[in-house]
C-alpha cells in the first residue's frame, strides 16, 4: 500500500530537496577532481594509486542515489542508501575533526569551504529529511523488491 502522504508538498520538496543537494555536490565534485583527490590524500584513509577511483565512487554513489530517491518505485531505496552514504560522510568528518585536518571537507569541491561540524550538521539534516521520505509501513524487503 502506498504511502498516502508521498503526494503532498512536503515529500516532494523533501525529495527535490535532497535530490538537489546530491547533484550539486556531485557536479562541484566533478569539476574539481583533482582537488577531491588531494583531500581525500591528505587525510590518509585513501591510497594514492586508489585515489581517482575513490573519487568517482564518492560522485557516482550521490549521483545514483539521488536517481533513486526521484524515482518513485525506488525512492524508499533511494532513501536509506542516502542514510548510509550520509553515515559515511559523518564518520569522515569526525575523523577529519579528531587528526585535525585543515584541508577543506571537499563536501562541494571548492565552491564552499566546510568545517568538520559543519559537514555533520548538513548531513545530519539529510539524515533526517530522508527519514520523512521512507515509508514506515513497508519492509525493507519490499522496498527493495519494489520492481
Amino acid at each position: 500500500m502506498r504511502n498516502p502522504f508521498y503526494s503532498r508538498p512536503p515529500r516532494i520538496v523533501g525529495r527535490l530537496l535532497l535530490v538537489g543537494i546530491l547533484l550539486f555536490a556531485a557536479g562541484a565534485k566533478l569539476r574539481s577532481l583533482s582537488q577531491l583527490e588531494s583531500v581525500l590524500f591528505v587525510s590518509g584513509l585513501v591510497p594514492y594509486f586508489a585515489l581517482r577511483v575513490v573519487a568517482f565512487v564518492i560522485i557516482g554513489a550521490e549521483v545514483v542515489v539521488s536517481a533513486l530517491i526521484l524515482l518513485p518505485r525506488w525512492s524508499d531505496l533511494g532513501s536509506r542508501m542516502l542514510i548510509v552514504v550520509c553515515c559515511v560522510f559523518i564518520a569522515y568528518s569526525i575523523w577529519r575533526g579528531m587528526n585535525r585536518i585543515q584541508v577543506p571537507c571537499g563536501c562541494f569541491g571548492g565552491l564552499f569551504k566546510m568545517s568538520p561540524l559543519e559537514s555533520i550538521i548538513l548531513d545530519t539534516v539529510m539524515i533526517y529529511i530522508a527519514l520523512c521520505q521512507i515509508d514506515e509501513r513497508k519492509p525493507i524487503r519490499e522496498a527493495a523488491r519494489a520492481s
